[in-house]
C-alpha cells in the first residue's frame, strides 16, 4: 500500500490540477489501511 501512496503523491506533484481527486483517492486508501 505504501507503494500506492508514494504513486499518489507523484502523480499529485506532476498534475497539481487534479490534486482533489488524489487526495481523496489517498484518503480511501488510508482508510483501507486504517481497516
Amino acid at each position: 500500500m505504501a507503494q500506492q501512496l508514494r504513486a499518489l503523491l507523484k502523480v499529485l506533484s506532476s498534475n497539481p490540477n487534479n490534486h482533489m481527486v488524489c487526495l481523496k483517492t489517498a484518503t480511501v486508501c488510508l482508510c483501507r489501511i486504517n481497516k
